[in-house]
């Protein structure tokens, strides 16, 4: 049976991201018939639906103390690769794990698999391209980032294949929307998520709709800094933030909400947004990066500038104005999810790139 290491920088899955995608995939790929082990970070449990999870003894490769900490942790993932024995290795993101995955992985002990989901930073580009020569094929999870990489690193191209991001089909679960004026925002509380460009569009628009609300569900390095400005701009009783979500709480959520908001600054491909889509809820998102092969214009959602407080206002109001367009918007959207974001064929191309590598 073919053993596939599954890294990623977070399993246990939360709201949104990547860390639900790569729970779902190590899931299927177990009932696929792939012997499947995910090496992911502290804390959390050791198995998650009988697939075992590997932890390392840190969560933020970031708050690394020295050189020899690194080191240290490259060694115990080397002897857990060589102890695992895995045919494959698929890193997933290049991020805070990049360097420890050059570390800790030599080609001789099996062929490695990299997947972007976006692009990378700046500073993260001499990173990226060494990733790049040690992995034997990268996959990226939309249009938007296969371009990236042609554009900034064309010598990558040929190792690159497209498989877009999916989910599986998930139940609307029989809930209203609180209200017509109930919009939602939910993921990681980091800039690039923009949920400070909804909370100042929730600000232009207060005036006009009484009842005019935010749910905001999640955590992150950003909460402190919007929760702030919800005080400066007098929104307490608009804005609420909920925290975390669990996972098998998400759908509920949505459908608590009329409309969801992504108003990303850079998006690689917009898993909230999909989730939406199979909740019957329209989204408002930036027309950035891979959001725009998620939400089509005046389809299934609404396509905004990003940075645009203006702009991102108008959508919302046409919306609340507009409880026909609304549900209609809702049903396009789940309907061209089940079409465009099949999740088994999502699991097969991964599968056929797994036996293709291995051949």
């Amino acid at each position: 049976m073919t053993r596939i290491l599954l890294w990623n920088a977070d399993f246990w899955p939360r709201i949104g991201g990547l860390e639900v995608i790569t729970a779902e995939l190590a899931v299927s790929l177990k009932t696929s018939g792939f012997d499947v082990h995910v090496l992911a970070p502290s804390p959390g449990p050791n198995e998650y639906c009988g697939v075992p999870v590997h932890r390392l003894p840190t969560s933020v490769p970031e708050s690394y103390l020295s050189v020899d900490s690194v080191i240290d942790l490259a060694q115990m993932v080397r002897k857990l690769i060589l102890s695992v024995s895995p045919d494959l290795l698929h890193l997933n993101g290049i991020g805070s794990y990049g360097s420890l995955f050059l570390l800790a992985h030599k080609p001789e002990y099996c062929p490695a698999l990299l997947t972007l989901h976006g692009e990378w930073s700046e500073n993260s580009d001499p990173l990226a391209r060494a990733i790049f020569d040690r992995a034997s094929k990268i996959a990226v999870c939309s249009q938007s980032t296969l371009d990236y990489v042609l554009d900034n690193a064309p010598a990558a191209g040929p190792q690159t294949v497209l498989i877009r991001n999916a989910l599986p089909v998930q139940e609307a679960p029989n809930i209203e929307a609180d209200d017509s004026t109930t919009l939602l925002v939910l993921g990681r509380l980091s800039r690039e998520k923009g949920f400070d460009l909804a909370i100042r569009a929730i600000k232009d628009l207060s005036q006009e709709f009484e009842d005019l609300k935010l749910l905001v569900a999640g955590s992150g390095i950003e909460e402190q800094a919007l929760r702030q400005l919800t005080e400066e701009l007098g929104l307490q009783q608009r804005v609420k933030f909920l925290g975390p979500v669990d996972r098998q709480d998400v759908p509920a959520l949505i459908r608590r909400a009329s409309i969801v908001v992504v108003p990303s600054r850079k998006e690689g491909f917009g898993l909230t947004a999909l989730e939406a889509a199979w909740m019957e809820r329209p989204v408002i998102a930036s027309a950035v990066g891979g959001l725009t092969e998620v939400v089509r214009h005046n389809e299934t959602g609404l396509l905004v500038e990003t940075e645009d407080v203006e702009a991102l206002s108008r959508a919302i109001r046409t919306l609340v104005l507009d409880s026909s367009l609304t549900r209609r918007l809702g049903l396009e959207a789940r309907l061209q999810a089940s079409r465009r974001f099949e999740w088994s064929r999502y699991v097969g191309q991964y599968g056929d790139l797994y036996r293709a590598l291995l051949s």
